[in-house]
């Protein structure tokens, strides 16, 4: 059985933040189906600074639900996929943004995983707030992958 290597870096701190995308490196997933310029009064902007006392946690295993695109693997791409998710006070993502991908054959895969996951809500004194999360996702293939490959 072959498994691959998923490494993920949650770039999450105490205080949640996320810094303006580049306009050239983006793509916009709205998962509420919401134009994406409507903005309601519940969702910040990326640009604004939230202080949290609780950050949200990912409730899914996110590594078991990204699968590694199969041509990318047969071409020994790795990479890594940087993304900022509008997490909602119920958990849910509500917005998916690519800030960057170091290919974009890995940012389908990331965006139909996360569609899946929910979150913890994030919590300022004792009430669940709405914010901007920066989450990173590394693809890398084993070292040893090749040789599971002959057993």
């Amino acid at each position: 059985m072959k498994f691959i290597l998923f490494i993920f870096v949650f770039a999450i701190s105490s205080v949640a933040f996320a810094q303006k995308p580049s306009d050239v490196d983006s793509a916009n997933q709205n998962l509420k189906k919401t134009p994406l310029q409507s903005v309601s009064e519940d969702e910040p902007s990326q640009d604004d600074f939230i202080e949290i006392d609780e950050e949200p946690r990912p409730l899914q295993n996110i590594q078991q639900l990204i699968k590694y695109p199969e041509e990318a693997r047969r071409a020994g791409l790795e990479g890594k996929v940087t993304c900022s998710l509008l997490i909602g006070k119920d958990g849910d993502i509500k917005r998916i943004h690519i800030d960057k991908a170091d290919n974009d054959i890995f940012r389908e895969p990331v965006i139909e995983a996360l569609k899946k996951v929910r979150y913890s809500s994030a919590r300022k004194d004792g009430k669940p707030v709405a914010i901007w999360l920066v989450q990173s996702v590394i693809f890398k293939i084993p070292a040893n992958e090749d040789e599971q490959d002959h057993h």
